[in-house]
């Protein structure tokens, strides 16, 4: 799909796939897998387990009910991050000013890509897989 789409799952677990464009998607409730594509989307996982593929743009996360799961792949950028579950918050370290976007009820983070990253994690019990690259990883619990 291409355009600023707006894209609903239901119930189920979903594989949602956007194009380029600001989309606006909801997953319902299920295990969803949801990759956006290029530009400033808002994700609304609801309920389930969700995995968030994070994607290019001012983007906003929102895992909704249950353990969700972002997951920076390899296609993302080679450029460090800085990605804060307890502030919800994730950026290009290097640009800190132009790109930041919002995470909300991300419990999970893993990495397939070889960016450096640095995480801060929340005192919940979160799960953070890092892959290549110069990682660190400050946890609260």
């Amino acid at each position: 799909m291409a355009g600023n789409d707006e894209i609903y799952g239901f119930g189920g677990n979903d594989q949602i796939i956007a194009g380029k464009g600001n989309d606006t998607i909801y997953g319902g409730d299920g295990d969803d897998n949801i990759q956006p594509g290029a530009g400033d989307d808002k994700i609304y996982g609801e309920g389930g387990n969700d995995t968030i593929y994070l994607s290019a743009g001012a983007d906003i996360e929102d895992g909704g009910e249950g353990t969700d799961t972002i997951i920076f792949g390899p296609d993302q950028t080679t450029l460090p991050v800085t990605i804060n579950l307890d502030t919800g918050r994730y950026h290009f370290t290097s640009q800190i000013a132009s790109v930041t976007q919002n995470l909300f009820s991300i419990e999970n983070i893993t990495s397939e890509g070889g960016a450096d990253l640095t995480i801060y994690d929340t005192s919940g019990v979160n799960v953070i897989t890092t892959n290549t690259g110069n990682d660190t990883v400050h946890s609260k619990g």
